[in-house]
């Protein structure tokens, strides 16, 4: 993050210095009073960035690891790891714990087969969802009366077509957390529990 506030910084006072050659004296004042603005912005930002303690935070784009679970920075499911503790180093308190926002299913620039799924579990029709990238979609955890579990696409192209585990092939299911400082984050889930 810290780069790409450096990057508009930079822009920004790309244009502040040709309006400061272009510009008379009212124009040039403003200038100066927008570089320093956003000079102090984007130092505020790189130092906040990296405060010690605060690597691993989910929201960090540098793919490392929060609090107690895998972090996905994008569309691209990966391996699930073991977990790790829930208490930070150098603490005695266990971290607070993130409210579940909603879960995605994520799949990879492959072939997957849906389904069709009733009330009661029994699979009513299947279809074939091909995908030219990696993509994720919402979806809702449906337990059926039979026991089947099923990860049910609640908008997009196939909105009511349920990914199943072991049969539509590898896709991922995580759920989408909001941390109590704010901060978004990912954690893998089994998508056949």
């Amino acid at each position: 993050m810290s780069f790409q506030v450096l990057a508009a910084g930079g822009a920004v006072l790309l244009l502040l210095a040709l309006v400061w050659l272009r510009g008379g004296a009212e124009m040039r004042r403003a200038a100066a009073i927008l570089a320093v603005v956003t000079l102090a912005v984007a130092t505020t930002t790189v130092i906040l960035a990296g405060r010690p303690g605060e690597v691993g935070r989910p929201g960090d784009q540098d793919g490392s690891t929060p609090r107690d679970s895998p972090v996905q920075s994008t569309a691209t499911p990966a391996p699930s790891g073991a977990a790790s503790p829930t208490v930070s180093a150098g603490s005695a308190n266990p971290s607070p714990s993130p409210t579940v926002l909603r879960h995605e299913v994520v799949v990879q620039a492959a072939q997957y087969t849906i389904f069709s799924v009733d009330e009661q579990g029994t699979v009513t029709a299947q279809r074939m969802a091909t995908f030219d990238h990696p993509s994720t979609a919402p979806a809702d955890r449906v337990e059926a009366p039979n026991g089947l579990i099923h990860w049910r696409a609640t908008v997009g192209g196939y909105a009511s077509w349920s990914y199943i585990a072991g049969r539509s092939g590898a896709f991922v299911v995580r759920e989408v957390l909001r941390w109590p400082d704010g901060s978004t984050g990912y954690r893998e889930v089994d998508p056949g529990s």
